[in-house]
This record gives structure tokens, C-alpha cells and sequence, in this order.
């Protein structure tokens, strides 16, 4: 926008950032767990926003950030479209209906925007959420891997670099799943483990 010259923090911070660290992975660097452009220097490894340990920021490595940034952002608006078409179908909608609400989250006005402001780690996060939901929908069914499952895309996301966004995935997820505690809290109980 007009605001900034054109340039937003994916200009500004996170290609830069994104294309020393992929630098300092392939020369086997030890400054790839240290940020020199923030501050007086940061620690990569120890601070989650860096996304150092997120696999898909790794590709960095092996593709310069300026060719690859930008796709990074596409592919992560169609992995939210695609765990929202899985999670439709799940709940039993029709594949049109299905592929309908896909279209939906991946094109909603929270992950344009974001995306239009260059917040590269927030939209990582948020692609995680459809998969956040259908892996507790295996933990509610009592299905096996469940609990790995979930572990596993709730460490993704958090792997993503913005942990706000997490925040308020568990937040969702807690709320969804509070119904079926309460239930569970009012089950009578036999005796029996």
C-alpha cells in the first residue's frame, strides 16, 4: 500500500531474514541459529518466531527467498483450502459443498489481508488450523493416532514462527472440546477403571 512504498514486512523483514538463514544453512554456518539483522542480534534457535525448525522453511536452503518466498505464501493458502476440503468432508458435506468452503478460507479476508501485510508466519499458522481440527475429530473418535496426530500439527504450527496464532488454535480447540469433557465429567461411574 501507499503507507509503506509498496513494501510490507515480507519485504521488508522476513525475505531478508529468510534469505540469510537459507544462505547460512548451505555454507553449514553456525550464524544460522543466530538473526544478526534484529537488534544487536538474536538468537535463531531459541526463539520460535525465527521458524528455523518449521520443514517447509528449510527449502530456503536449496531455493534463494526471493524466487521462493512468495510461493511459499501460495502454498499454504492451498494447504488451508485443502484441510478445509478434508475437513468438510469429514463432517459429511458433499465434495461440491466441500470444495466450496475451501475456496472460502483459502480466499478469506483474515489470510488476504495478512497476506497483503507480508505476516509470512501467521499465515503458515494459520494453514495448520483445518488439520488442528480434523486430528482432534480422530482424538474424539477414538481413533488410532489421535493423540500423535494432534501432537504433531499442533508442534507444526508451532514450528510456523508466530505463536499468538497458536495461541488461539488451542483457545478453538479447547472450546470445541469442552462440550465432550463435560459429558465425559457427567458419565456415571461403576467402579470399574
Amino acid at each position: 500500500g501507499p503507507q509503506g512504498d509498496g513494501l510490507n514486512d515480507l519485504t521488508r523483514q522476513f525475505l531478508l531474514a529468510r534469505e540469510q538463514q537459507g544462505q547460512a544453512l548451505t555454507r553449514g554456518d553456525v550464524s544460522a541459529a543466530w538473526n544478526p539483522l534484529i537488534l544487536a542480534g538474536t538468537p535463531r534457535f531459541g526463539n520460535p518466531q525465527s521458524g528455523l525448525l518449521y520443514p517447509p522453511n528449510w527449502l530456503y536452503a536449496l531455493i534463494p527467498a526471493q524466487f521462493l518466498i512468495s510461493w511459499m505464501l501460495v502454498a499454504h493458502h492451498g494447504w488451508a483450502g485443502w484441510g478445509t476440503y478434508l475437513l468438510c468432508r469429514q463432517y459429511g458435506l458433499r465434495w461440491s459443498a466441500s470444495i466450496l468452503a475451501g475456496l472460502c478460507f483459502l480466499s478469506a479476508p483474515y489470510l488476504l489481508a495478512h497476506t497483503s501485510e507480508g505476516h509470512y508466519p501467521q499465515i503458515c499458522v494459520v494453514a495448520w488450523t483445518p488439520f488442528a481440527f480434523l486430528a482432534v475429530e480422530r482424538l474424539r473418535g477414538h481413533q488410532r493416532g489421535g493423540v500423535a496426530l494432534t501432537a504433531a500439527v499442533l508442534a507444526m504450527a508451532f514450528f510456523c514462527g508466530h505463536l499468538q496464532e497458536l495461541f488461539y488454535l488451542v483457545l478453538l480447540l479447547t472450546a470445541f472440546l469442552t462440550p465432550d469433557f463435560a459429558g465425559w465429567l457427567r458419565r456415571p461411574r461403576d467402579g470399574s477403571s
